[in-house]
């Protein structure tokens, strides 16, 4: 059988424009605790299966860094 192009798994990075106008909202916090919470929020809630195949959802501590955005 052939594969429709709908079939296939989207390539990673793909659908990331919430996340990175979260994470751009993110950077007007004023304080550095805002814009941690702020960043981890928006990561969670975005990246879904990008985890560690982006940079924007990276897969070790630095899911908690404000400054690795």
């Amino acid at each position: 059988p052939t594969r429709r192009s709908s079939d296939l798994p989207a390539p990673a990075g793909e659908g990331l424009g919430p996340l990175r106008a979260a994470l751009r909202q993110c950077d007007s916090q004023d304080n550095m605790l805002s814009k941690g919470v702020c960043v981890v929020r928006a990561r969670h809630q975005h990246c879904g299966s990008n985890w560690g195949k982006v940079p924007e959802c990276p897969m070790s501590n630095r899911n908690n860094d404000p400054y690795s955005n």
